[in-house]
């Protein structure tokens, strides 16, 4: 026989109902695991490095020296930006990455044309 409340019965097994709501916890537990260790957290600290740097190319005239490679940085910033308000957050760390990567090589452009 069963005791009310014991969700076991003699012979120590789950009943058929205890095991399906342990079953859902624990999916559930596993399944927030997994969202918590895939999370891509904002890319603050990209976008600002990005700008960063796009500011310091447009410092050396990177704009009318180095015009290509400058909007490439400007219009990479820009997808960054909407991807990070569309809330993708892996695309929009990506975009501003190579945003810094063009704006410092227009920048580098923009100073070795200043030399000349």
């Amino acid at each position: 026989m069963i005791a009310q409340g014991n969700p076991s019965n003699t012979n120590g097994y789950m009943n058929n109902t205890s095991k399906s709501a342990f079953i859902h916890i624990l999916t559930s537990c596993l399944a927030g695991l997994l969202l918590a260790a895939c999370a891509v957290p904002a890319p603050v600290q990209e976008m600002s490095n990005a700008r960063q740097s796009l500011q310091a190319a447009k410092e050396v005239k990177a704009e009318l020296l180095a015009p290509g490679r400058y909007a490439r940085a400007r219009q990479l910033l820009d997808d960054a930006a909407k991807n990070l308000e569309n809330g993708d957050y892996h695309q929009a760390k990506g975009y501003a990455l190579e945003a810094k990567i063009e704006a410092n090589q227009a920048r580098q452009t923009a100073i070795n044309m200043q030399k000349k």
